[in-house]
């Protein structure tokens, strides 16, 4: 029965052969596109999210090697509370 029913739609599709492969190829085409965009997408932000990590790690960098000065920063924090009052 099974084999009754794949053999009528084999003969239903018969005269279609050359358009589905054609639609076939097309859709792979489309396909391979979208997957060549997306993975140069992902490389992209990948590439971005990397450069603000090290931008990031420069300002650290930055903030660590400054020399401390406890006073100045106390009194840094005494103005900033003042003017938000």
């Amino acid at each position: 029965m099974l084999t009754a029913i794949l053999a009528w739609l084999a003969s239903l599709l018969a005269p279609l052969k050359k358009h589905l492969a054609v639609i076939g190829v097309a859709a792979a085409v489309v396909s391979a596109i979208f997957l060549k965009g997306r993975s140069s997408g992902r490389a992209a932000a990948e590439e971005k999210q990397a450069e603000a990590v090290k931008r990031i790690e420069r300002k650290w960098n930055e903030i660590d090697s400054a020399p401390s000065d406890v006073g100045a920063s106390f009194e840094r924090l005494r103005k900033r509370a003042r003017e938000s009052r």
